[in-house]
Order: structure tokens, then C-alpha cells, then sequence
């Protein structure tokens, strides 16, 4: 998207407390932009990167920074009370944190 300047920028997240885990992306349209041609760029990217398998050694140095994200958040008193209340209102559980941690140490790799 950066080279046919269609948005102006573009964020996602991942919510991953369930099995069934939910990505998402929010764009901001550059002026003049044809959203259903942004919609078919982003939908197209996401759909290549999840045919591709990382390697092994990518896997791993995602699985650490994911953890240092989340044990940087819980080091404040804010990002603790999100992870506390997130897991609450998600999972029915204040610390589900513990259970992310343990999803991000042992992903299931698919074959």
C-alpha cells in the first residue's frame, strides 16, 4: 500500500485470549482513494501472509518479542489493569494473562 498510496496509514492487532483468535486492521484512506480497491489490497496481503509459513527461527524471534510486549505492558500500573480487566471481561478470568503467556511460549505450528 505504501507504493500506490492508497491510505495515509494502517494499523491492525491481534486478540488472541480464544482459540479462535480475531485479526483485525483499521485504515485511513488517502484523499481520492477507491476503498474497495484498499479493502482488496488489505484482504489480499493478509490471505498471501497467511499461505506462508514463517521459518523456524522467524517463529521463535516472534514468540520472544510477543512476550516482552506483554511483560512490558504488565510492567505499569495502566497496562497491568488492561491485562487484568481484558482477561475478566474476555475470558472471564483477571489472569488470563498467564494463560497468553503460555499460548505465546507454545504456538501450534500448522503443517
Amino acid at each position: 500500500m505504501k507504493d500506490r498510496r492508497l491510505c495515509l496509514s494502517v494499523q491492525g492487532d491481534v486478540e488472541s485470549r480464544r482459540d479462535a483468535s480475531m485479526f483485525y486492521l483499521a485504515a485511513a484512506l488517502a484523499p481520492g482513494a477507491d476503498s474497495a480497491e484498499v479493502e482488496r489490497t488489505l484482504v489480499s496481503g493478509v490471505e498471501a501472509v497467511a499461505r506462508e509459513l514463517p521459518a523456524d527461527d522467524a517463529l521463535e524471534a516472534d514468540k520472544r518479542l510477543a512476550e516482552i510486549a506483554l511483560w512490558y505492558n504488565l510492567g505499569t500500573t495502566s497496562g497491568r489493569a488492561q491485562a487484568l480487566g481484558l482477561g475478566w471481561m474476555l475470558a472471564g478470568d483477571p489472569a488470563d494473562y498467564k494463560r497468553q503467556l503460555e499460548r505465546i511460549r507454545m504456538p501450534r505450528r500448522r503443517t
